[in-house]
């Protein structure tokens, strides 16, 4: 055989291993050059993985988690066996499932204030990990007649949002400024009936919340001894911190 012969059959199984090569590589990898901000949508308080490759064999990398709810920046985006890949760094990659694409977020304004749930009876209004964000995990809502403390406010989608404890976020329309009005006082009973078990308070031992007394500023874990507190006086925390921060004091038992 010739030598050119041979350098012709040696450039052609080169450019056929290079042809199957690029080719495997181009159904198991799409690479688009890209750029922009994801944000982690997870359960509240966890994060995902980082992982130090998008291609099969990849690692975690230990000690690194994305928080949900933070924004991340990105460099390049993969397709990697259906699945899409973010580039936020050398040699670190997220899983695309939890992570979300869109316009920068939206403004928060730090303001207090109580609000009051203005619902149907016996429903309430869902709750979302930031304004007109993905709902919390579980799924909570604030229920009906219920009123709390909020400590920022935000615009997104053209309605006004309000933030109730920590990537905790209500939307506005069923929201009232301030607390339940207060009820009016019951008349007495009739002479000739037994007196009822007046309503208008709240038991604070076993609520669903963290339940705050107005009047004295003093917040009850469920865990603690049961107080009675009026309906008119009763504002509810998600969590002590939030309590804390709009000023009341934890009951000493």
């Amino acid at each position: 055989m010739t030598l050119n012969k041979r350098f012709a059959k040696w450039v052609l199984a080169l450019g056929l291993g290079l042809g199957l090569a690029v080719g495997g590589q181009s159904v198991a990898q799409q690479v688009g050059a890209a750029s922009g901000v994801i944000t982690i949508h997870y359960v509240p308080g966890y994060g995902v993985a980082l992982w130090n490759s998008p291609n099969t064999g990849r690692q975690a990398i230990k000690g690194r988690i994305l928080k949900d709810g933070t924004k991340w920046k990105f460099s390049q985006i993969k397709q990697v066996n259906g699945k899409t890949w973010y580039q936020l760094g050398t040699n670190q990659w997220v899983e695309g499932t939890y992570a979300k694409t869109g316009n920068a977020a939206p403004a928060i304004t730090a303001k207090k204030g109580t609000l009051h749930i203005t619902y149907k009876p016996g429903y309430g209004v869902l709750v979302r990990t930031q304004p007109n964000g993905a709902a919390v995990k579980p799924a909570k809502y604030l229920m009906n007649g219920t009123s709390w403390q909020y400590t920022a406010t935000s615009v997104a989608a053209g309605k006004t949002w309000y933030r109730v404890g920590t990537n905790q976020w209500i939307e506005g329309t069923y929201v009232q400024m301030g607390l339940a009005p207060k009820p009016s006082a019951p008349k007495a009973p009739a002479a000739s009936h037994p007196a009822t078990n007046l309503s208008g308070y709240t038991n604070t031992q076993g609520a669903s919340s963290i339940i705050g007394d107005r009047s004295s500023m003093i917040f009850h874990l469920p865990r603690q001894r049961n107080y009675r507190v009026s309906n008119a006086n009763v504002v509810r925390f998600s969590s002590a911190a939030s309590a804390i921060a709009a000023g009341y004091r934890q009951s000493k038992r």
